[in-house]
């Protein structure tokens, strides 16, 4: 839990650190910002006429001086711009660490997908609300389709398409249990009263539009809580969206029409043709829902990297371009040689700036200059 907010871990007798938790240094600010006046004074009497003497010196050596001075600011820049966009990179990596983790297929995720499932298959034929509402819950589908949506914005194709694979499984094990559901319910007297109210919802034209109109901002909702933390936000998008009942009820419904045709079972004023359309019908607006919670998190996730707002994080203003970046460039690590070369000279040049002053000081030593 300490590693996951950013705290370093030790092996053996090094301490690593992540990078979040380091800053660029910066240098010291002008002489009278790190020297009382009062000390000024007493180095500058000390000194006396060494300074004169070193003067000529000071200016034969300036040319060659200027030019090294300029060569180390620049590698000084460049390993600080590289650990910028290190640090940057790691942020990005952390938030897809933890999308992954909610869109694999780990044995949670199976575990909660077949109690969901039987939830949305229970509540769908005893016209139960409540039951479904409550697999909606549960479900964790919308976990992928984050994947899908964050993975697609940040150029991040493998989590993306692993996401998108790991979606399709998920979709094809709910139809599955929803077809188990349908074979072993179809010869129950309650089977008599199918397609109930809720199963009927799922599988009309109209409810496609309806579908339409509820994912887009059910995507926009998703964007929101990925790095918002809004978990209740989360749980309204889950159930506006409700994408695992019509594919549990699409499975439901094609087991009931096979054994129809098949004439294992029959019931008046149902048949196969019927139980089919609204089986296809629910499958399709399951389908729906996924792409318009896809595009509409993607345009989300947009509007929040381009809007210029004063509250806008560094995660949006800068962490999500530099990641993006990254994948487009060839370049796949961090350049470790520039931040080493830059963190030498960075060294050096505060080495350098110590001597000059303790020569200013005229041997005085620096500690009691300092506040």
């Amino acid at each position: 839990r300490l590693e996951r907010i950013g705290v370093g871990s030790s092996v053996g007798t090094l301490s690593i650190y992540k990078a979040e938790l380091c800053r660029t240094a910066y240098d010291y600010g002008k002489p009278a910002d790190v020297f009382s006046q009062q000390d000024l004074s007493k180095a500058a009497a000390a000194a006396g006429g060494q300074n004169k003497a070193g003067r000529g010196t000071a200016k034969a050596a300036a040319p060659g001086g200027e030019k090294a001075a300029e060569v180390q600011a620049k590698n000084i820049e460049a390993a600080r711009a590289e650990w910028k966009n290190a640090a940057s990179r790691l942020r990005v990596e952390q938030v897809k660490e933890q999308i992954h983790e909610q869109s694999a297929l780990s044995l949670d995720f199976l575990a909660l997908l077949f109690i969901a499932s039987i939830l949305a298959g229970i509540g769908l034929i005893t016209d139960s609300t409540v039951v479904i509402v409550a697999s909606m819950l549960v479900s964790p589908i919308m976990g992928p389709v984050m994947g899908m949506t964050f993975g697609a914005r940040v150029n991040d194709w493998a989590l993306a398409k692993s996401s998108s694979v790991n979606e399709v499984v998920a979709l094809l094990l709910s139809v599955a249990i929803g077809g188990v559901i349908g074979f072993t319910s179809s010869w129950s007297s309650g089977a008599e009263d199918w397609p109930t109210n809720e199963m009927l919802s799922r599988g009309e034209t109209m409810g496609l539009v309806t579908g339409i109109c509820i994912a887009i901002p059910s995507g926009m909702g998703v964007a929101l809580s990925i790095l918002g933390n809004n978990t209740a936000s989360l749980v309204g998008v889950a159930i506006s969206a409700s994408l695992l009942p019509p594919a549990v009820n699409s499975g439901v419904c094609f087991a009931h029409g096979i054994l129809i045709r098949a004439g294992a079972v029959s019931y008046p004023n149902s048949d196969d043709y019927s139980f089919g359309q609204i089986g296809g019908i629910s499958f399709l607006l399951t389908v729906v829902n996924i792409v318009c919670i896809w595009i509409s998190g993607i345009v989300m996730f947009a509007i929040k990297e381009v809007a210029p707002t004063k509250t806008k994080s560094a995660f949006w203003a800068r962490d999500i371009k530099v990641a993006r970046a990254q994948k487009q460039d060839s370049k796949k690590s961090v350049d470790v040689e520039v931040i080493r070369k830059g963190l030498s000279d960075a060294l050096e040049k505060e080495r350098q700036k110590e001597r000059k002053m303790k020569r200013e000081e005229g041997g005085l030593p620096l500690a009691s200059l300092r506040r």
